[in-house]
């Protein structure tokens, strides 16, 4: 079995010492208030996740160009992805914490989404058309995999 360290993306949650008996009232009742007080950051969530296309568009041209993914470009979208991660973690009652608005990882978050920055990344994979063919015949026996499975 793979250390959880060494995979890129980690999806982390503290489960709390205490839980609000109110936000976990029984009959999906709880749940239900979750729903109702994350509206604001469903909301944003889902307008963010329109803002996503921006890296995507950008991030292959830079990759192509440089090698690497930009930094700023890089924290923005995972900042995005953290966001939804915490919202969803709450919404789901997978932790209490009311959700930060934020694309920063904060002190004390019950719901953490990490990602580790490659330092290269290859440049091939990134060519315009090329690349999109080439990773799309890869994925073809992961997605039968889940196909399967």
């Amino acid at each position: 079995m793979q250390e959880a360290a060494s995979y890129p993306v980690r999806f982390e949650v503290t489960y709390p010492s205490t839980l609000n008996k109110i936000l976990n009232f029984p009959l999906f009742i709880g749940t239900l208030i979750k729903a109702v007080l994350a509206i604001p950051h469903l909301i944003i969530v889902g307008l963010l996740q329109y803002v996503l296309y921006v890296p995507w568009l950008i991030g292959p041209f830079a990759i192509l160009f440089t090698g690497s993914y930009p930094r700023g470009l890089y924290n923005f979208h995972a900042g995005i992805y953290r966001w939804m991660a915490r919202t969803y973690a709450y919404v789901l009652s997978l932790t209490d914490q009311y959700p930060p608005f934020s694309f920063n990882e904060e002190e004390g978050d019950t719901s953490r989404l990490l990602f580790d920055y490659p330092a290269t990344l290859n440049r091939s994979l990134n060519f315009p058309i090329l690349g999109t063919l080439v990773k799309t015949i890869l994925v073809i026996p992961q997605l039968l995999v889940l196909l399967v499975g």
